[in-house]
């Protein structure tokens, strides 16, 4: 079996923003360990990629969507017997966490400054 997972053409602007905050963060996390300066600024680098991101209106509202999907499909699962119920349980009240944090977060509407 292959180790890499390979993506072609994801199929919709929503696709390719998720993946490209995956591999944002795996890169912030690889370099995260780093004790370099090398590592400093590419973890530095990839915060601001991340802000630049977040910068857009509707990807709060896209992820918020995800995560209530996720939620949706996830709690099906519940009357399944093969089901592991305590690691759905947990793994649906942390969907359910983050969903809330994301909806309370303000969006950011027009122009904004970067003030550090």
């Amino acid at each position: 079996m292959p180790k890499y997972i390979v993506y072609e053409q994801p199929i919709s602007e929503r696709i390719r923003v998720f993946l490209r905050l995956e591999s944002l963060f795996d890169q912030m996390s690889y370099h995260e360990r780093g004790g370099s300066s090398w590592d400093s600024a590419a973890v530095l680098s990839g915060i601001l990629d991340v802000k630049a991101l977040f910068s857009r209106s509707d990807l709060k509202i896209e992820i918020v969507k995800e995560l209530d999907r996720q939620i949706a499909t996830l709690g099906k699962l519940v009357k399944s017997p093969e089901v592991n119920r305590e690691q759905l349980d947990k793994t649906l009240k942390e969907f359910e966490r983050l969903a809330k944090r994301l909806y309370v977060l303000p969006s950011q509407q027009g122009p904004q400054r970067n003030e550090f």
